[in-house]
């Protein structure tokens, strides 16, 4: 047996090298023809995979201000119909990716965000999000007097 942390998601493991040693631990596995990555990360970090689609006659699209992880890869297609987004994203602890969905139906916000043990998703409409994020104007007090 293997020493991994159990994933809380998608397809893969990070098992913990036998003896220490990735790269003798990567050779030995090479030899079998099973291909893994080498590497050592003691932060709580997750790497995310995860996408959003569109609403009817619509598009989606990466928040911006909503995303504090570093995105890897972004991806997105469509047609006259349906629109999809996938990212690949390194969340560190509190970090967050966000999708802004439209259609004609549809005027919604997703948000992922690691908390150090899973993936939690929230779903905001919009107007929502935007109230949430609402930066106040400086009171006028404060305004330059030209």
């Amino acid at each position: 047996g293997y020493e991994v942390v159990r994933p809380g998601g998608a397809f893969y493991v990070f098992p913990k090298a036998p003896g220490g040693d990735d790269v003798a631990f990567v050779r030995r596995l090479l030899e079998e023809h099973i291909l893994v990555v080498p590497g050592s990360d003691d932060t709580n970090r997750c790497l995310l995979f995860v996408g959003c689609a569109g609403g009817f006659r619509g598009g989606v699209g990466v928040i911006s201000d909503g995303t504090t992880g570093t995105i890897l890869k972004e991806c997105s297609a469509g047609n006259n119909c349906e629109s999809s987004t996938e990212v690949i994203v390194i969340l560190e602890q509190g970090q967050s990716v966000a999708f802004h969905t439209s259609g004609r139906r549809t005027d919604e916000v997703y948000q992922y965000t690691w908390n150090g043990a899973e993936v939690e998703k929230k779903h905001f409409s919009k107007s929502e999000w935007d109230n949430r994020n609402a930066v106040a104007a400086p009171p006028i007090e404060d305004a330059e007097v030209l």
